[in-house]
């Protein structure tokens, strides 16, 4: 879709083409439906590099908002409308406030350029008549009480510094003076007892405004938002406030709308990606991790794949075993294995072998149009029509694998 106006104008007309796609006559509207995760494994806890350590703490930081976007899943109501990652460009957020002061300067005018990002908040949420902001923070603790004390002092300072910025834009937006505003900082990683003694804790005028494991894990986030989040009305104004945020938060730097961002289609697309890239970091080209390595080159030249695990890597170069089984969940490499190693026989085994290929009959095109492209008119493949004998084949191959395992042979599990 393609919407014309200034900021404003868009945001209102794509968030309202988003809500006609999403009525919430049951449960809260979860925008993006799916969160994102940019990472499909976990990094170690020791041996990790400087690089990696900085990754690691990212990890950390999206498994802390994810965990927080299932919180509030868990007690969606269909009057609330949820938006994770609420970025805006310094452009988007002048529209609203005006000329402003710059935010790590603040005795001189903002010098960003229109399509840098002026701030972003992890969650925003119309709920009813008001708008609650949430800014999320994994700080990692080293039992040092002045490392500690240090660190969470900056990430707290960070988060109020988010959520003010955030703050001043709603209010902006918003077509009244009574709009009700709340805004808190969540340290859903640590609990309240392990910071309490801190100086930075004990100075804090805003400790009502900060949430700990305590308040969001084991259901306790229920009784937290029942106690602390009045049940309000919803009025007129905050129907066209919900629509403009809903346009903002889907509107790239360049002041364009893309109401895909809403579906499942999209996120789910991009989380299949993910995974078939092996992209567990948010620099897929270079991989971080130390058991991600670079792909022989079937897997780049004949699947596109630029990157596959060691136990990937060694299940591919397994040459003369008789039956290896191979387990693992949905996404974790085996069809691409799989793939790999029909391309591979075909190509290069020079001895008179048969392969028998056994795939759910809703996959067959796939495997079809994968081997065909990769392999050509060099390799013929025949689909048997025969229902009795293709039975008996598979039971001969499923009392090979029950032989196989009565002889402990080796067996290779992804994860």
């Amino acid at each position: 879709f393609h919407f014309s106006g200034d900021i404003l104008g868009i945001a209102q007309e794509a968030g309202k083409k988003i809500e006609e796609q999403h009525p919430t006559t049951s449960g809260a509207m979860m925008l993006p439906p799916v969160p994102q995760n940019p990472y499909i494994d976990k990094f170690s806890a020791t041996n990790l590099t400087k690089k990696e350590q900085s990754e690691s703490e990212k990890q950390a930081q999206q498994e802390a908002e994810i965990n927080f976007y299932r919180a509030l899943e868990s007690i969606g109501t269909d009057r609330m409308t949820v938006l994770y990652g609420f970025t805006y460009t310094h452009e988007q957020y002048e529209r609203f406030v005006g000329d402003h002061m710059s935010h790590k300067n603040p005795n001189s005018a903002c010098k960003l350029k229109n399509e840098e990002t002026e701030g972003e908040c992890d969650f925003v949420i119309i709920f009813g008549s008001a708008v609650v902001i949430f800014e999320v923070k994994a700080p990692v603790l080293s039992n040092n009480d002045k490392k500690d004390d240090a660190i969470f002092k900056r990430n707290l300072k960070e988060s109020m510094k988010q959520r003010k910025r955030t703050h001043a834009l709603v209010k902006k937006m918003s077509e009244t003076e009574d709009l009700v505003i709340l805004e808190y900082s969540v340290f859903n990683t640590i609990k309240r007892e392990d910071v309490e003694h801190l100086p930075s804790y004990q100075k804090c005028d805003e400790k009502l405004k900060i949430l700990f494991k305590d308040d969001t894990d084991n259901g306790n986030f229920g009784d937290w938002w029942s106690s602390n989040i009045e049940p309000q009305t919803s009025s007129s104004h905050i129907v066209h406030l919900r629509s403009t945020l809903i346009g903002l938060w889907c509107m790239n730097d360049k002041n364009n709308c893309n109401i895909d961002y809403s579906s499942y289609a999209y996120w789910i697309k991009r989380i299949d990606e993910s995974l078939r890239r092996s992209m567990i970091t948010r620099r897929p080209e270079q991989p971080v991790a130390s058991n991600i390595k670079g792909g022989p080159a079937i897997f780049k030249k004949y699947l596109n794949i630029e990157c596959i695990t060691e136990t990937q890597k060694s299940i591919f170069n397994e040459k003369e075993q008789k039956c290896l089984l191979i387990s693992g969940p949905a996404g974790s490499g085996k069809t691409v294995l799989l793939l790999a190693k029909i391309i591979d026989l075909v190509l290069n085994d020079k001895t008179d072998r048969k392969i028998v290929l056994f795939v759910p009959e809703n996959n067959v095109k796939y495997y079809e149009k994968v081997l065909n492209a990769a392999l050509g008119s060099g390799v013929n493949i025949v689909k048997p029509e025969l229902e009795l004998e293709l039975e008996q084949t598979i039971q001969d191959v499923v009392d090979q694998i029950e032989e196989e395992e009565k002889r402990k042979r080796p067996t290779a599990t992804l994860r």
